[in-house]
C-alpha cells in the first residue's frame, strides 16, 4: 500500500489482449505514477498496437512501443508542447 493525497491506496496496472483477457498485470502503491510501469507490461509481449489512457504519455515509452514495430494509440496530455498525431 502507499500514500498519495487521497490517503493510503493501490493500482492495479493490466494489459489485455484484443479480446479484453488479461496477459499482465502489476500492483503498485497508489502514489506510483503510471508511466513508470508501462514499460514492464508490454515487455515479452508481441503487440501490433499499444492503446492506454493519458497516464502513459511519455516519449521514453512511445519510442519503445514503436522501436518494437506496434503503433501507439495514447493520447495527449493537454500540457504536451509537441503534439503527437
Amino acid at each position: 500500500m502507499g500514500r498519495s493525497r487521497g490517503g493510503f491506496g493501490t493500482k492495479l496496472h493490466i494489459a489485455v489482449d484484443g479480446l479484453g483477457n488479461p496477459v499482465e498485470f502489476i500492483l503498485t502503491g497508489g502514489q506510483e505514477a503510471d508511466i513508470n510501469q508501462g514499460p514492464a507490461l508490454i515487455e515479452g509481449h508481441d503487440a501490433k498496437a499499444v492503446i492506454a489512457d493519458k497516464g502513459y504519455d511519455g516519449d521514453d515509452f512511445v519510442a519503445t512501443i514503436e522501436a518494437r514495430g506496434a503503433e501507439a494509440g495514447i493520447p495527449p496530455k493537454k500540457n504536451r508542447i509537441f503534439k503527437r498525431e
